[in-house]
């Protein structure tokens, strides 16, 4: 049952229709008051089963996207905070990101594989070395066995450098996991990756050529829970 009484369901009907067509077009400053066009609107949104189904359908999808809209704000959030932490060192998420690749793999990184990793642009990931090798944070080596390539290491500086950050990054992590119970911890982490998955599925049926990448995150995934 969707509605209790006849007049919210009225009123509801009305306002569903009122959006989809834009505003007030087509009714009166009181649309409730015009029998005949209520009397239509229930025809057309409650009469028949199919009616049900496909208001039903509307509102379900209009809720999905207000919830999503509030997930992905979060993010967004979320973002904006590393950003501000990441102030006091004058570098942005990106840079954090291939300085963290760049510390865990002391042995350096093709500049191809960095873009990969960070999901960045070819170009934008040239730009962001360029500066931080002119901070003497990374340096260009070249690469032992192809003469075509190079290698980006961090310099002993650089190194020193992204300890720092990665030492508070984690250290502010951490006491923002240590909010959550253990329950939610397993929670958040549970639906983050069911929510990952799907829009891996989703965005693999938009483009079947995803669904490489899908599979190999997917192995990806389960060689880390291991």
């Amino acid at each position: 049952m969707l509605y209790i009484t006849v007049m919210p369901l009225c009123s509801a009907a009305v306002l569903r229709t009122r959006r989809r067509l834009g505003g007030n077009a087509g009714f009166a400053s009181d649309p409730v008051s015009d029998p005949c066009r209520v009397l239509a609107l229930l025809l057309s949104c409650s009469g028949t089963s199919a009616g049900k189904g496909i208001c039903w359908m509307n509102r379900t999808k209009d809720i999905i996207k207000k919830r999503l809209a509030e997930f992905l704000d979060t993010w967004v959030k979320t973002d904006h905070a590393y950003a501000r932490l990441l102030k006091r060192w004058d570098i942005t998420l990106p840079m954090c990101w291939i300085l963290e690749y760049l510390y865990e793999n002391p042995s350096g990184l093709e500049p191809a594989v960095i873009a990969e990793r960070t999901n960045m642009l070819r170009q934008t990931t040239t730009l962001t070395l360029d500066m931080l090798e002119k901070r003497g944070i990374v340096c260009r080596e070249p690469h032992p066995t192809d003469r075509r390539k190079k290698l980006i290491k961090l310099t002993p500086h650089g190194t020193a450098f992204a300890g720092e950050i990665i030492e508070t990054m984690s250290a502010v992590e951490c006491e923002a996991m240590s909010q959550f119970t253990d329950e939610e911890q397993r929670q958040l982490i549970n639906n983050s990756r069911r929510f990952y998955e799907a829009i891996e599925r989703a965005a693999a049926e938009k483009n079947p050529k995803q669904e490489i990448g899908l599979k190999k995150n997917k192995n990806l995934m389960t060689s880390e829970k291991t």
